[in-house]
């Protein structure tokens, strides 16, 4: 997972996304983050924002993001 987390980072700074220092709110280019790992919500993300919750669900619906 630690891997795999470096490596979105280093795919985003390669895509143009600002450093996380600058425009820490507001619309960014990119974000890519692990919301599961091994059939396991991962992310807090999942359960505050509804359309990363619809999508999780809609991918993987055995997955219980409740």
């Amino acid at each position: 997972q630690d891997n795999l987390k470096r490596e979105l980072k280093k795919i985003e700074y390669d895509l143009g996304r600002p450093q996380r220092k600058e425009k820490s709110l507001g619309p960014r280019t990119i974000d890519l983050d692990i919301l599961v790992w091994n059939d396991r919500v991962v992310s807090s993300d999942v359960y505050s924002r509804d359309f990363v919750k619809k999508a999780v669900e809609e991918l993987n619906p055995r997955l219980s993001a409740e």
